[in-house]
């Protein structure tokens, strides 16, 4: 008798550790999980404009953020649904074009993402054309995407305008 009350103490130890054993690791898990979050960071993904160049004043800039708070565009507050989804209109100055997005979570840590855009302007493009018939030369522009965008032209121009 006196072994077996041994082994029942022995078995409700075992029981016992097991269980916390258990109790530990699921606590454990969880936190792993949960901060993923922190442990990535804020992230953005741009979906439009896809491209450089633009042909109109207005575009619409959009995407998705993942663990944020806060996101700017060209250190402007704009709204995210709870999804993480933004869409937002901006208007482009003639010539080469900065935007910024910056995303911020709520520790602190940001990216920032910047978008290099070229607005020609239609009524531009075709006078540049009725000038160079004039003149009999000829501009062409090819934009390259690098790691940073840069804006190569080759070529005469001879007419200067002030608008």
């Amino acid at each position: 008798m006196i072994g077996s009350r041994k082994n029942i103490r022995e078995g409700k130890t075992i029981i016992r550790n097991t269980l916390i054993v258990i109790i530990i690791c699921a606590i454990g898990g969880y936190a792993g999980f949960q901060s993923k979050k922190i442990i990535s960071g804020p992230q953005i993904t741009i979906q439009s404009p896809s491209t450089t160049s633009a042909n109109d004043s207005a575009v619409d800039v959009s995407g998705v953020v993942k663990n944020v708070s806060v996101v700017t565009l060209n250190d402007r507050l704009i709204p995210i649904d709870e999804t993480g989804q933004f869409k937002e209109k901006i208007l482009l100055y003639p010539g080469y074009n900065v935007i910024k997005l910056k995303a911020t979570d709520k520790f602190g840590a940001c990216v920032t993402k910047e978008l290099q855009l070229v607005y020609t302007d239609k009524k531009d493009i075709a006078a540049d054309q009725g000038d160079q018939e004039k003149l009999g030369t000829t501009t062409t522009s090819t934009a390259t995407t690098t790691a940073s965008t840069t804006i190569a032209t080759t070529g005469t121009t001879s007419s200067t305008r002030s608008k």
